[in-house]
């Protein structure tokens, strides 16, 4: 069981980091694009939107998909689907296609979370559980970071398209390699714990603060590379570099942050890092200087 809890966790994690390449290239990309495609800002803005809100609602049918049919084809065919959305968005001819295909992106992409985590946390007893899901975890920061300095070169070279090709082919030697590896039987967790009700005011704020952090996360990473290039100058090269702090200096705070919240009231510091990413964030309008803006970022 060991041998195959690390196994897969290694996969888990490769797949984990594909998903947030694919899904994260878009807005790096996003000069390029716009410019052949001939797309506006709202129209940039609705390429992650329709992504985040089919990639939501796949969320909820995806637990039941893998109890039904087993984490094995749940998750192979899944990694295999939005590999493909990714490689044929490569060979998009307006803006209509490029939406669908997003679409059909993050529906696919939304039917690996839930099973993958389920399978991981199967596969390690109970001791070892949250740190294997720390490991997976941080498949965020790590595939957000390379999206920018793997596909910005390709499409440098190549062309754009040519970004989006190249980079879904790994995603089918992942789900190739789940599909030979993955078991859909590990031992079942029973720790429950019992609760006071599924709907409390704890548990609101819990959902909406995650939320509207995300939404605005998204938002700005979005349109950060357009921003530094259409309103700063810098070239697509340097947007692309400083779009990777974000995620790379994310990393330490995924694994130092346990640590400091253990230290301190969690409320109180949820608090202090919202509104000084807030500030920060906001900062990065009114600073031109280019030695600044990787320090604000």
């Amino acid at each position: 069981m060991r041998k195959y809890g690390l196994i897969l966790l290694a996969l888990g994690l490769a797949g984990w980091i594909i998903s947030y390449i694919h899904r994260m290239m878009v807005p790096p990309l996003l000069p390029m694009i716009m410019d052949e495609l001939r797309i506006s800002n709202t129209q940039a803005g609705l390429l992650m939107s329709g992504f985040m809100i089919s990639y939501a609602i796949a969320q909820i049918p995806a637990g039941y998909l893998s109890d039904k049919y087993g984490a094995r084809k749940v998750v192979s065919l899944g990694i295999g689907a939005f590999s493909l959305a990714t490689l044929l968005i490569g060979f998009s001819r307006c803006f209509e296609q490029f939406l669908i295909l997003r679409i059909l992106f993050g529906l696919f992409a939304g039917t690996y979370f839930p099973p993958i985590t389920a399978a991981i946390s199967g596969a390690f007893p109970t001791e070892k559980r949250g740190k294997a899901i720390g490991v997976f975890m941080s498949g965020t920061s790590i595939g957000t970071a390379l999206a920018p300095i793997i596909s910005v070169p390709i499409a440098l070279l190549a062309g754009w398209r040519y970004a989006f090709i190249v980079l879904a082919l790994p995603g089918f030697l992942i789900a190739a390699a789940f599909f030979l590896t993955l078991q859909d039987k590990t031992h079942e967790i029973r720790e429950y714990k019992k609760g006071g009700g599924f709907i409390s005011l704890k548990f609101l704020v819990a959902c909406v603060v995650p939320f509207l952090g995300l939404a605005t996360s998204m938002g700005f990473t979005t349109f950060l590379p357009l921003f530094l290039v259409n309103e700063r100058g810098l070239s697509i090269e340097i947007a692309a570099v400083f779009s990777s702090l974000i995620p790379a200096i994310g990393f330490l705070g995924n694994i130092f942050g346990g640590f400091v919240a253990d230290k301190f009231d969690k409320g109180l510091l949820v608090s202090a890092i919202t509104l000084t990413s807030a500030i920060l964030m906001s900062s990065t309008y009114f600073s031109s200087n280019r030695t600044i803006l990787p320090v604000l970022l």
